[in-house]
């Protein structure tokens, strides 16, 4: 319905906020979510609409309602096993609920445990009781040997407490009612001034609190524009998109790069007599691509599995599709390596190619792209060698990008014009 609707664009709108922000990564963002709880606050009366919202107490804190109902205030009949720590905070005890002996030190874990856990009920309970408007109501269930029971629960608490109070009418069948009108607030009056002003020297401040403001201001470093290297629009220039068997259409260039990062992915790791059965549930998923695209693709596909200068960036310490966040020069960059080698000595770090390689130098983004991994990998590891491979699936061709390229792209991408 509606809300959940609202909780899934306020979800969409964070999201998008930590992309054009200075979000690194998934994991950046999930944090920030954990971080921030993930709730979201609304007003019960904003929308209008004649409904009952069910809510977790923790879910209603700051919020109010005109009619307010707490269905099961009991209590569960079986504990779970405790988990204590000493008075000290210092060490934690697992304590058996069944146990015909328990020593002193886990006697003394359990009622500390324990009051925690009924100063964290009562808080509960002081939420639940505050967010009704006009009306609140308390019940609760039970059966014999139910599972739940009413020993030592909220609702016991609030009917003893209700019990002392003398406008309370209680009915033959056990219902309590307490009706009070509502009462406002009165104002507060202004205090009297005293007839003795105080010590303006008594009270002046240490003058010695005010030195921030002869220093100047600490300057942030600039976050800069967040850099996405492995951008689907870096995967291939558009006017190098040639068309593949069957007469394959330019629009689908896209759905071809995908299939074949995809394929490049799983396929390594899979023997090579079972290579066909993996790849034909994927290729099924592609439906832009025609079934001799498709073939097309895996055929490659399994040719640069089988190229003698990869074997290390296909064997089992090698990694696929990883992600890679951090700055280079003071700008974020997000990105993530088709294709990961780390040895003792040296790094291979690889990007698949399916479009076509035009004439001359390899495209300078395609460069940027690899000099940005590079320089983030160089800050992981400093002492190894790094070399970096363009992998082009079309031509099946393995283009080393050098250092001198790399230094030169970096320094390009990050000059500050005059």
């Amino acid at each position: 319905g509606h809300a959940v609707n609202e909780s899934l664009d306020h979800f969409l709108s964070l999201a998008q906020s930590t992309v054009l922000g200075d979000g690194l990564s998934l994991l950046h963002f999930l944090a920030a979510i954990r971080g921030s709880g993930g709730d979201i606050k609304r007003d019960m009366d904003s929308t209008g609409s004649d409904e009952v919202r069910v809510m977790t107490i923790h879910g209603a804190k700051g919020l109010e309602a005109p009619i307010v109902i707490l269905p099961d205030m009991l209590k569960p009949r079986t504990v779970n096993q405790v988990i204590g720590v000493d008075q000290a905070g210092r060490s934690v005890y697992w304590i058996p609920p069944d146990s015909t002996f328990h020593p002193k030190f886990l006697k003394d874990a359990k009622a500390v445990w324990s009051e925690r856990e009924r100063q964290e009920s009562n808080r509960l309970l002081y939420v639940a009781l505050t967010r009704a408007c006009e009306g609140l109501v308390i019940a609760g269930w039970e059966k014999s040997r139910g599972v739940r029971t009413l020993d030592g629960s909220d609702y016991a608490a609030v009917k003893s407490a209700l019990g002392k109070l003398a406008d309370v009418v209680e009915t033959d069948d056990g219902h309590m009612r307490l009706y009070t009108s509502a009462t406002r607030i009165a104002e507060p009056t202004e205090p009297t001034r005293p007839d003795i002003l105080p010590d303006k020297e008594a009270l002046a401040p240490d003058r010695s609190d005010f030195d921030w403001i002869d220093r100047p201001v600490r300057r942030d470093a600039p976050a800069g524009k967040l850099l996405w290297p492995s951008q689907p629009s870096l995967d291939y220039v558009p006017s190098s998109i040639i068309s593949v068997a069957d007469g394959q259409p330019r629009h689908s260039a896209l759905a071809y790069g995908r299939l074949a990062h995809r394929l490049l992915e799983i396929l390594p790791s899979v023997l090579a007599s079972r290579r066909c059965d993996v790849a034909h549930p994927i290729m099924r998923q592609y439906d832009d691509l025609t079934d001799a695209a498709k073939d097309d693709i895996f055929q490659r596909v399994e040719t640069i599995i089988k190229m003698p200068q990869l074997v290390p960036l296909f064997s089992r310490s090698a990694l696929a599709e990883v992600p890679i966040n951090g700055r280079v020069h003071g700008v974020g960059v997000a990105g993530q390596i088709d294709r990961l080698y780390v040895g003792q000595d040296q790094i291979i770090l690889a990007d698949f190619k399916t479009g076509q390689r035009p004439d001359g130098p390899p495209p300078r983004r395609y460069v940027e792209q690899l000099a940005l991994y590079d320089a983030l990998l160089g800050q992981i590891y400093p002492d190894r060698q790094s070399t970096s491979w363009l992998v082009w699936t079309q031509t099946l061709f393995i283009e080393n990008v050098t250092l001198a390229q790399r230094q030169q792209a970096l320094r390009k991408l990050f000059a500050n014009p005059a």
